[in-house]
């Protein structure tokens, strides 16, 4: 994606600046670069002021660097020091029981980027456990929601049609062109 669009990450990462979250949580953040990128450039240090990550981080790991996670160094590396001690990467699947409960247990995230396995299945859960933790004015992002070789799209659409609760939205085209969905309770 990075290749394709040098943009899409810095326009991902305005978008995310433009509601000033206090609160965010990321469920699959790969290596945690876009929540890095924001909050270098785009004043995410300004105002936030817990980040909470939803990743396996298995395949990274290495208990001799930091605190094990490529994650924790993106976030809280020397660029990111202000995150230390106020960034919680919850290490498991965000289908797991013991991973919801840990999400469900925190705050109540004012942003909530779903970008984890890429299955209709998982799409709707990432996005019902989203809801549940989504704090009063809001607003929930889904990647890839034009994805066609995934269950992205089917899931983003099942889960859209069965919340009337939520205004929903979609974008793809040059910058997203995998598509990225907003979710925001009325």
């Amino acid at each position: 994606m990075f290749a394709t669009n040098p943009r899409y990450i810095d326009t991902l990462a305005r978008c995310f600046a433009k509601f000033r979250p206090t609160t965010m949580l990321t469920i699959g953040a790969l290596y945690g670069t876009t929540e890095s990128y924001f909050l270098q450039c785009c004043g995410g240090r300004e105002t936030l002021r817990e980040l909470t990550i939803v990743d396996l981080d298995m395949a990274d790991y290495n208990a001799e660097r930091d605190n094990g996670s490529l994650i924790y160094r993106n976030i809280c590396g020397t660029s990111q020091g202000a995150m230390d001690g106020t960034f919680i990467h919850i290490r498991g699947d965000s289908a797991w029981d013991g991973v919801k409960k840990r999400v469900r247990a925190g705050a109540t995230y004012d942003l909530i980027f779903v970008d984890g396995e890429h299955t209709e299945k998982a799409l709707v859960s990432d996005m019902d456990l989203a809801a549940e933790t989504l704090s009063p004015g809001g607003v929930i992002f889904a990647h890839d929601t034009s994805l066609h070789s995934s269950g992205v799209p089917a899931g983003w659409h099942r889960w859209c049609s069965s919340h009337p609760e939520f205004w929903c939205d979609a974008v793809s085209g040059d910058v997203f062109p995998f598509g990225l969905g907003f979710a925001k309770r009325h």
